[in-house]
């Protein structure tokens, strides 16, 4: 088994070769998956939950004015999300003293 770049290079780039064509690369999981996977993944996700978290607690959250967004017209899925551009307007909470 060997690394070779060249497989996910697009046909209008200059070191793609066809001889990988046909390969599906739907198949590949860098980081694995189920008991075997890369332990930084979930710890990756536990601080992306975190960091959101205290976000949401610290700032309302609003669509910049103008801005028009239908995730289920603008979101698209090819193996990956490609995702819109969405503006928010953060404004820090104001919270009674406990």
């Amino acid at each position: 088994m060997h690394f070779r770049p060249q497989r996910w290079l697009p046909k209008d780039h200059g070191l793609y070769d066809p001889l990988y064509a046909g390969d599906d690369l739907k198949g590949l999981h860098p980081f694995s998956q189920g008991p075997r996977a890369c332990v930084g993944k979930e710890v990756v996700w536990w601080q992306a939950r975190l960091f959101f978290a205290k976000i949401l607690w610290k700032f309302d959250l609003e669509l910049a004015p103008s801005q028009e967004v239908n995730l289920e017209k603008d979101l698209r899925v090819y193996g990956m999300y490609i995702k819109p551009e969405i503006r928010v307007r953060s404004t820090p909470v104001r919270r009674a003293n406990a």
